[in-house]
């Protein structure tokens, strides 16, 4: 019952961790040459995401990202933008934008299962 009920916001403060993760790689690397950004797609991670059953990725060559690094969300390599002449694809501005939004989106979905659970106290105490 607890999972058919907090799943979705579980899930979401999943996605958005996983996010910040790969955000703050991005980030740590942005003045490493022929470092490539990657991203995840929360709208992507959220509509596929299933509380039950998680994603799986596959690898097709030994030098592939670890398909378990994120959990059940699929790691990507950003577009990038701008050209660099060291090859390193990381865009600080934009890191600093999605960091922003990722920490905000984490932050509501804390507030919504925080609110999911206070509401199944109340119902369980028959409030």
């Amino acid at each position: 019952m607890f999972e058919t009920v907090l799943g979705p916001y579980s899930v979401a403060l999943e996605a958005r961790e996983a996010q910040l993760s790969v955000i703050a790689g991005n980030i740590a690397n942005a003045d490493t040459p022929h470092y490539q950004a990657q991203s995840i797609d929360f709208e992507a991670a959220m509509s596929r995401a299933d509380a039950s059953a998680p994603l799986r990725m596959t690898t097709t060559h030994s030098g592939h990202l670890d398909p378990t690094a994120h959990g059940r969300f699929n790691v990507e390599y950003q577009r990038p933008s701008t050209g660099s002449a060291d090859g390193n694809t990381v865009d600080i501005h934009r890191e600093t934008t999605e960091h922003a939004k990722a920490v905000t989106g984490y932050n509501l979905a804390l507030e919504l299962l925080q609110g999911s659970s206070q509401g199944l106290r109340k119902a369980i105490k028959g409030q």
